[in-house]
């Protein structure tokens, strides 16, 4: 909306990186041009697949410097080009999703409360349908919608349950590392913030503990390496008190997630307000742990210092990892991501 309006138009002189993947199925590119061509800002695109290398994988981890759950290689390489074309300051859309109530868990937090004030039937009904929509841009799997549904969470301590146990099977390995998984929510003591709804809640913690907090944390980083920063319109504070206090209307509404995005900002394309489904800058992952990563996946789990390291169990991992690459395995390759993550950072 920012890059959009036309007195910034006339001051500034903007242009739009797009990072685009060769698999349709993660490709945002042709949405992000029909937003450019609206407003007829010139735009590059950025070409991941045909960049991706070991090298790169590697730059991109080690300038994080922490763990996370997925190589984040596509924004390092937009970056990377913001930078070559002498850009220094990057206008990005981050926080709308968690103020807005744009992810899957808000909406069944939302099913969560309707379900234990049981007195709207039909905003239930509407909220199961939207859950539907937004879970098929990353499966077309019909039960990914009913497996969402039966874990729905119907009180506080359920929100975010998901988040601390998807990756218990990894635990065993780190040993004593992983008390700096745990995470505490002061919030949650407050006899205030004990009232409020599931779903508010959501939002909530989303914004300040989960969700945005490491999205903010790994974007700068990877940004800064390219001497770039980040300037987020979304997270202006009047914007936030203003989303926080709206009603749930404003977020989820009519079967439409952000609905305030989608029905009150005129600068936005009719053909995005309308879109149903999106998948992010997702990664083909699974692609990448079968072909480009494998080979220096291979080579750092059978260094001396991998399978002696004194912050995971180098040996069981080493011959875990072997089974898997040997199998081409790239699924189960890839959830042990974060042992290899933490391998690199730890300079093996």
């Amino acid at each position: 909306c920012l890059a959009s309006s036309q007195q910034v138009k006339l001051k500034k002189s903007l242009h739009s990186f797009i990072g685009s993947f060769s698999d349709e199925k993660y490709d945002e590119f042709k949405w992000a041009r029909i937003v450019c061509k609206k407003h007829s800002i010139p735009f590059t695109k950025v070409d991941i697949n045909s960049n991706i290398s070991a090298q790169v994988l590697m730059e991109s981890t080690k300038c994080l410097d922490d763990l996370w759950d997925t190589p984040i290689v596509g924004q390092y390489l937009v970056y990377n080009q913001i930078n070559k074309n002498n850009y220094k300051v990057s206008i990005e859309g981050h926080g709308g999703d968690e103020l807005f109530g744009g992810y899957t868990n808000h909406v069944t937090s939302l099913i969560g409360d309707l379900i234990v004030q049981r007195n709207n039937a039909d905003k239930l009904s509407d909220a199961i349908l939207l859950l539907s929509e937004l879970s098929s841009s990353f499966t077309s799997n019909r039960f990914n919608t009913q497996s969402i549904l039966m874990n729905t969470p119907l009180r506080s301590s359920a929100l975010h349950s998901g988040k601390n146990q998807n990756r218990l099977y990894l635990l065993g390995l780190f040993g004593d590392s992983e008390k700096c998984l745990n995470r505490k929510i002061s919030v949650l003591d407050n006899e205030l913030y004990s009232q409020e709804s599931l779903f508010f809640k959501s939002l909530y913690e989303d914004f300040h503990y989960y969700t945005l907090p490491n999205i903010l944390r790994n974007y700068d980083r990877l940004s800064m390496k390219h001497s770039v920063e980040i300037r987020s319109p979304f997270l202006d504070y009047r914007l936030v008190l203003k989303a926080f206090s709206a009603p749930v209307e404003y977020k989820i509404n009519n079967k439409q997630s952000k609905y305030f995005l989608r029905n009150k900002i005129p600068f936005i394309p009719n053909e995005i307000k309308r879109r149903k489904t999106k998948s992010g800058f997702t990664h083909p992952i699974n692609k990448w742990f079968s072909t480009v990563f494998t080979p220096l996946i291979n080579d750092i789990i059978h260094q001396k210092k991998f399978k002696e390291s004194n912050l995971f169990n180098g040996k069981v991992c080493s011959n875990i990892l072997s089974n898997h690459i040997s199998k081409n395995n790239a699924t189960e390759l890839s959830r042990y991501w974060p042992i290899i993550n933490l391998a690199l950072i730890d300079g093996i």
